[in-house]
């Protein structure tokens, strides 16, 4: 849900679909507001519900002199100049590879998988038997990918000796056995395989978030999720997938001062569960009704604001005689020329996810 020019979303106008895009380009006052035109020209951000499987590809996001740069050589793989950072809120239990794995001993590491030896340490790394004094998990993480570009086989035929160990034994740890399960689903052999054993495994319960901010490598692993994001859809992909990736800008992508991750503390407020994330363009609530109520009245703030509904069904109106029933799937959008609205559950429980611009 948004208006990127990739791929905007459709919005019902009197009963005519028209690409949101165009709308807000033809009345930018009135859909957005004068303070989103005047700072960003369009929606700022990009509003999803991912549904994994299987693991998605590792990838980092640009910051924005990053996306900038980018987007300027190569626009075929990098559609727009923006930066991108993202929230992703667990709707059930959700499984994801966020960040690296600091908990890991550099020295057990290397003794447990030798075969990593030749692909983790640069010629001027020290000894394999010193590395665990001087080498980090992000510098091994950033040395097999530089591997990757110089030495792709070398690399593919680590990742296939590593899981020839790992099948003559009883995982140890999530990382094991995820890599294990990711082996022989892959249609192909690569460095994805590998940095799995580098990075940090994330559980999120229903409700819990995270923030995922430019230079922090991660994939999503199994679970369905609420994800909002800056408007951009700019990838850098480093392996687990047939889609395009590129090592070279993954490596200038990764942070310099790599952010340890954690879970994000939401505010709760009444009925609504507030997810805000300091710096950043847009806010994500969530709206939760357990039984018919009373309406809720919300103020736009010359803001926009999109909802969708999770659970249930709820009236939205802004005048006494106009509204519009939204129910399980569906999305709306109120435009920052509406002064306020009400939300009205009508069958219960009623579960909706809105998003504005902060």
């Amino acid at each position: 849900m948004g208006d990127h020019p990739q791929a905007s979303s459709e919005i019902d106008l009197n009963g005519t679909l028209s690409p949101l895009r165009d709308v807000i380009r033809d009345h930018p006052i009135e859909f957005i507001g004068k303070y989103c035109h005047e700072r960003f020209g369009d929606l700022p951000f990009l509003f999803k519900v991912l549904s994994v499987g299987q693991t998605l590809s590792i990838q980092v996001h640009p910051t924005q002199e990053h996306a900038r740069r980018l987007y300027a050589k190569d626009p075929e793989h990098y559609p727009d100049p923006n930066y991108k950072s993202e929230i992703a809120i667990a709707l059930d239990e959700l499984i994801a590879l966020i960040g690296y794995n600091y908990s890991v001993s550099v020295g057990r590491l290397f003794q447990k998988y030798p075969e990593l030896i030749p692909v983790s340490l640069s010629q001027k790394s020290i000894k394999p038997n010193q590395a665990g004094l001087s080498i980090n998990v992000p510098s091994i993480f950033k040395n097999v990918l530089q591997m990757a570009i110089k030495r792709p086989a070398m690399v593919a035929e680590t990742a296939s000796l590593i899981h020839n160990r790992l099948i003559n034994m009883t995982p140890s740890d999530s990382a094991e056995a995820l890599y294990q399960a990711v082996f022989r689903t892959a249609a192909s052999i690569d460095v994805g395989l590998i940095l799995i054993l580098l990075m940090k495994i994330i559980r999120l319960r229903a409700g819990e978030a995270i923030v995922i901010k430019p230079g922090i490598p991660h994939a999503y692993v199994r679970g369905n999720l609420i994800e909002c994001m800056s408007n951009s859809d700019n990838v850098i992909r480093m392996g687990l997938t047939h889609k395009y990736c590129d090592l070279e800008n993954a490596v200038t992508g990764l942070a310099v001062v790599p952010e340890k991750t954690g879970k994000l503390k939401p505010i709760k407020q009444g009925i609504a569960t507030i997810y805000d994330i300091p710096g950043e363009v847009f806010r994500v609530s969530h709206i939760s009704w357990t039984r018919v109520g009373k309406p809720l009245t919300l103020f736009t703030n010359n803001k926009p604001h999109v909802f969708l509904v999770i659970k249930g069904k709820c009236r939205i109106s802004w005048r006494e005689d106009l509204s519009e029933n939204i129910e399980t799937g569906q999305s709306i959008f109120i435009p920052a020329g509406l002064a306020c609205y009400k939300i009205e559950p009508l069958k219960k429980p009623v579960a909706i996810y809105q998003v504005t611009v902060r």
